[in-house]
């Protein structure tokens, strides 16, 4: 997988920081004040735990797979 394809599930990822991290993604200056290692970090964390992200990608990868 590829950041771009994580990134086109950005509801997902806000949903699940907010609900695993307790992180709004949409406060003001919150991703501005933070490096990239912080977020790939946390993202990467939503893929180990059972969330939207994760589920989305997993069945994701399952249907690529039956196309193939």
């Amino acid at each position: 997988m590829t950041w771009p394809v994580f990134l086109e599930q950005w509801q997902l990822i806000e949903l699940d920081f907010q609900q695993h991290y307790h992180i709004d993604l949409a406060a003001p200056g919150l991703l501005e004040s933070r490096r990239w290692g912080w977020f790939e970090t946390r993202v990467i964390g939503l893929l180990g735990a059972e969330t939207r992200l994760a589920t989305h990608l997993q069945n994701r990868s399952k249907e690529l797979r039956e196309d193939t």
